[in-house]
């Protein structure tokens, strides 16, 4: 039973920007852009049902993923001289943390406004085997032609953390089909290449002459069923794209509708972009009353710290240390065919 019932919270700007989030999981439901005529067009894929996202306890649509986004090998690592195990949650691995992850948990709300609004979090010692007492913050704001989502973490103790928001997006809009017609340019040379288990060998693969080279423009579908044996371990692409460097200044990400023409430019704070094109949707369920869960219906654009950085000590620190803070932000700017 949850304590609370989840809220439903509605936000909008000045430029038309909308957003529909709840606290139960500080999640995005709906984020509506307007097109080129000024008609409002709700890109976030997923379901909008609390009563069916809180049936299931994977759906991770539009939540904030944490402690730890991404996959942990055999759900162990150490901290010093001190080991930890988590649940596994697929085969011998664990996915975005346990049962307990943030995606499953109602959050407090400690800032409202018109354009914005702020979730906090408390998890306890060794909730889902994570050290220490954390307390989470996630502010999303409308500003301007932008979408910004911002995170800050404290912990009593040293621990592991990795956050992100797992949003599905197709700038078609919802019941407009897939995203393999969308038009991608991603500022990366390398991605993390992958086992059969999707868990980072600790190489750097260069995306030059690969399915993955998307530094020039090309349709997100163009090489997605390529033979290739990274893009058979995912299905499609379910692989961290390494930026470098990292920062704010510059949009490591350019994505385009194909029937829209709607823009959106991704600039982020972490050192990855991990790229899921749904290759996994079954088709099952119906999404917003108009669509069902088809495959590649939408990407999921997951800045963040790698996988597994806990057991790859040469990859950015995903510690967090008592007195410090974590900060991250990551911005969705759209543009439509007009500009």
């Amino acid at each position: 039973m949850l304590p609370h019932s989840p809220k439903i919270i509605y936000l909008e700007n000045k430029l038309g920007l909308k957003a529909c989030l709840t606290n139960y999981g500080a999640r995005l439901l709906n984020l509506y852009v307007p097109d080129s005529n000024g008609i409002p067009l709700d890109i976030i894929i997923g379901s909008d049902n609390l009563e069916e996202i809180q049936a299931d306890p994977n759906s991770y649509g539009g939540a904030t993923i944490g402690r730890f986004a991404n996959r942990i090998e055999n759900g162990k690592f150490k901290i010093g001289n001190t080991h930890y195990q988590l649940p596994k949650t697929h085969a011998n691995q664990t996915l975005h943390s346990g049962p307990y992850g943030f995606q499953n948990r109602i959050w407090k709300i400690y800032e409202r406004k018109k354009d914005k609004v702020g979730f906090q979090l408390l998890t306890n010692h060794l909730t889902d085997g994570f050290p220490g007492n954390l307390r989470v913050r996630v502010l999303y704001q409308l500003k301007e032609n932008e979408l910004r989502i911002s995170y800050e973490a404290h912990s009593d103790q040293v621990t592991v953390i990795n956050l992100t928001n797992h949003s599905y997006f197709n700038l078609n809009g919802n019941g407009k089909g897939g995203i393999e017609d969308h038009r991608m340019k991603i500022a990366s040379n390398f991605i993390l290449e992958t086992n059969s288990s999707l868990i980072p060998s600790g190489q750097l693969l260069p995306v030059e002459n690969t399915p993955f080279d998307f530094r020039v423009k090309k349709r997100v579908g163009e090489h997605i069923v390529a033979d290739h044996e990274q893009l058979k371990s995912g299905n499609g692409y379910d692989h961290t794209f390494v930026i470098q460097p990292i920062g704010l200044q510059f949009p490591i990400l350019e994505l385009q509708g194909e029937q829209t023409g709607l823009k959106l430019e991704l600039f982020t704070s972490e050192p990855g972009l991990h790229l899921y094109s749904a290759n996994h949707f079954t088709g099952k369920k119906k999404w917003k009353g108009i669509m069902q869960e088809t495959h590649r219906l939408g990407l999921a654009l997951e800045t963040q710290h790698f996988p597994d950085s806990p057991n790859q000590p040469h990859f950015p620190s995903t510690l967090l240390i008592p007195g410090r803070t974590f900060h991250s932000m990551t911005r969705f700017k759209f543009f439509n065919s007009s500009h």
